[in-house]
This record gives C-alpha cells, sequence and structure tokens, in this order.
C-alpha cells in the first residue's frame, strides 16, 4: 500500500527536508517539508453559502464544510493534495489520535476526489491506528461499509460514513475514559482540512475565492477543537511542541478585516497547519 513519497508529489512551494518516512504500512498523509512561518493575519468575513457557526448548546461547524465551500466555488486538483503518513505508527496514544483525526481529513479529501483506491487506504489506515486506542472492533464494521461505498463509488455516502467513525471513535473512547483522545481526533481533523483548504486557495488564489476563509464558522469550530484539546497537549511532552503552532493558527483565522486574505496569508496558514502536523506526527520519545 506505501508508496515511495516523490518529490513531484509534494505541494506547491513545498521543500523537501527528508525522504526518511516515520509510520511504515499507513498510506495517508505527510510531505516532509520545510516551513517558514509568516506571522501575517487571515481575516474572517461573509459568503453566504458558508455554514452558519452556533455556540452553547448548538452544534459547531464541522470541518469538512470548509472543503465542501471550496467546492463549490473551485475545481481544484483534489488529488495532488493526498499525502502519505510517515510510516510507523508513533509510540504516544495522543499522537496516534491526532494521527486518526488527520486520516478522517484525508478520507473526505479522497470523496471530493471521488477515488476509490485512496478510500479504501483510508479504512485500512484507520484500522491499523484504531486498535492502539482500544476501538479496533468498532472500526471493522466501518472499515467493510468504507470499501463497499468506494468500490460502488457511492460517494455521499462514504462522506457519511467517515462522520460515523468520527461519531462512534468519540463515543467508544469517552466510554473507555479517553475522552481526551477523542478530542485529539477531531483537532486533527481539522488541522488537515485548514492545511488542504489552505493549499488549494493559494494554489487556486482569487480574491472570491479567499473569502471563503472569511467565515466566523472555522475560528469557531477550530477554537472549540483546540480548547478541548488543550490540556492534554501542554500534559504530553509527544506533542506540546506543536502548541505555539496551534495558537498561530487560532490567531490568524480570528483576525478580522474588511478585505479578503491575501495569497501570502493564505499561505501562511498552509505552512502553520503543516508545522503542527509535523510537530506531532514526527515526534519520537
Amino acid at each position: 500500500m506505501l508508496q515511495k513519497f516523490a518529490a513531484e508529489n509534494v505541494r506547491p512551494g513545498a521543500r523537501f527536508t527528508s525522504d526518511r518516512s516515520v509510520f511504515p504500512g499507513l498510506s495517508a498523509l505527510g510531505a516532509w517539508v520545510t516551513f517558514a512561518l509568516l506571522p501575517v493575519p487571515l481575516l474572517p468575513a461573509s459568503p453566504a453559502d458558508a455554514p452558519a457557526a452556533q455556540v452553547g448548546d448548538h452544534t459547531l461547524a464541522r470541518p469538512e464544510e470548509l472543503l465542501d465551500s471550496i467546492a463549490r466555488l473551485l475545481k481544484p486538483d483534489w488529488a495532488s493534495q493526498f499525502r502519505q503518513l510517515p510510516a510507523s505508527a508513533p509510540e504516544s496514544r495522543a499522537q496516534i489520535a491526532f494521527a486518526i483525526g488527520s486520516i478522517l481529513a484525508e478520507g473526505h479529501l479522497a470523496v471530493h476526489a471521488e477515488d476509490s483506491q485512496h478510500s479504501r487506504n483510508i479504512g485500512k489506515d484507520l484500522l491499523l491506528l484504531a486498535k492502539p486506542v482500544g476501538a479496533h472492533a468498532e472500526m471493522l464494521e466501518h472499515t467493510r461499509s468504507l470499501s463497499d461505498y468506494a468500490e460502488k463509488r457511492n460517494w455521499e455516502l462514504l462522506g457519511q460514513e467517515l462522520e460515523l467513525v468520527a461519531a462512534d471513535l468519540g463515543k467508544v473512547l469517552s466510554k473507555n475514559g479517553d475522552s481526551q483522545l477523542a478530542c485529539l481526533i477531531h483537532l486533527g481533523k481539522w488541522v488537515r482540512i485548514l492545511e488542504i483548504a489552505s493549499i488549494i486557495l493559494h494554489t487556486n488564489y482569487s480574491e472570491s475565492a479567499a473569502r471563503i476563509m472569511q467565515q466566523p464558522t472555522w475560528p469557531l469550530g477550530f477554537s472549540a477543537a483546540h480548547l478541548n484539546a488543550a490540556a492534554t497537549i501542554e500534559q504530553d511532552p509527544a506533542i506540546s511542541p506543536a502548541q505555539a503552532r496551534l495558537h498561530h493558527i487560532q490567531n490568524l483565522l480570528q483576525e478580522q478585516s474588511t478585505s479578503a486574505p491575501t495569497d501570502l496569508q493564505i499561505h501562511a496558514l498552509s505552512e502553520t497547519a503543516h508545522g503542527v502536523l509535523l510537530d506531532i506526527l514526527s515526534k519520537r520519545k
């Protein structure tokens, strides 16, 4: 399943620092690149079709809705954003939970790309990583469903199944006293989808497309996910280095302005999100 990650598969503007892999047997996220953090704020505002953000007892936006918003406006090369996970599972369960979230994001990317093989690989990766967090049995049936929907190219049901996977994993982990791991799954999905979205917007930059990022929807959703996982991140040395960049993502998303984000500002978000993925998924004890 694992393919050698070639230089031509790296996202535009990325620069290799290493070709080593850190997750053998997994197929979905992570090119090894350098990144520069650009402290330029992103600006929130308002296309009408974006989902409404709500707080309190109401449901916040799901990160995959950001990809849906992009799909309504653009026809990007979704498959160019596929990433392999680094290759052997890390020892930290917190890292594994974050990796599961990033794979779920990769699954939603595969749905938009309408790629059956990548979708099947996602199911296998999720099954492999569910075991160390105590959710292997629950993932078995989901893996079969994901494979079946991918084979039949039923992308709507495949997307719904990915949402069910996230919900069921959260329930199982909470029942087992691991609710913080469930929070990290959700955060991992947010970070990877923010990376995907910002790379696409940077690659296909226009002011009208950039306004997708001017929604209060996204900073509210990300902020809730980050807040719920913050205590675990601070306490776990395997993932705590990511905290500064996670705060930076929040600042980038929350900055207010009357104009659309510039290409440089969109690029800053992609680089920061990518840095978080490296911080968490490449760290070893």
